[in-house]
């Protein structure tokens, strides 16, 4: 069950990625206004990038163990 755990993990990061670069897309070379709807943007952004790389990461199904301890 572990590794079909970790292949289908690993699989949702890639549309995920491709979200995270067309926002990204979306704003490159834009004129932005540092607002308030502005800054919750970038606070998604920066929380999507962290979920999505310690997603990947913790996919890993021995990585996964060792972090977080369990045995079973």
């Amino acid at each position: 069950m572990r590794p079909l755990f970790m292949l289908t993990t690993e699989l949702i990061s890639i549309p995920t990625g491709f979200i995270f670069l067309n926002g990204l897309g979306t704003l490159w070379k834009a004129k932005i206004r540092m607002e308030v709807r502005c800054c919750s943007l970038w606070r998604f952004f920066f929380n999507f990038l962290i979920g999505g790389v310690t997603g990947v990461f913790l996919s890993d199904v021995p990585v996964d163990v060792t972090v977080h301890a369990v045995f079973s």
